[in-house]
């Protein structure tokens, strides 16, 4: 657990850092690890604000990679899991917002204006 922890701190300090690449490995070897566990044990290897600060780390480094759509589908799954959180309004208030600007900025306002106006 404290490793899969250490590896979210090391990816996001990478992203902040600018090496935006190694904090894309660094914290798909995170996913790829939390993936396992769950399908194996039904359960996250991480507690749960580790668990988000990783996929909204996650989205960030798709965004700065230029990949839109992998950042929006992460952002989806983010809102997801945030959704599933108890005191969850600060997180999920955040991802609706990046969400829907990133769907507008796409030109879909249909699915863009509910997140926004959520």
């Amino acid at each position: 657990k404290q490793y899969n922890s250490i590896l979210i701190q090391k990816s996001v300090l990478l992203l902040t850092m600018g090496n935006h690449r190694l904090a894309a490995s660094t914290i798909n070897k995170y996913l790829q690890n939390a993936t396992f566990s769950q399908q194996m044990a039904g359960a996250l290897i991480v507690d749960d604000m580790d668990h988000a600060l990783a996929l909204d780390t996650s989205a960030a480094t798709h965004l700065k990679s230029g990949n839109v759509d992998k950042a929006i589908s992460v952002f989806r799954e983010h809102l997801a899991f945030v959704k599933s959180l108890p005191n969850n309004d600060v997180m999920k208030s955040g991802t609706l917002h990046r969400l829907g600007c990133l769907l507008a900025n796409k030109n879909q306002y249909a699915s863009a204006l509910p997140l926004l106006n959520e």
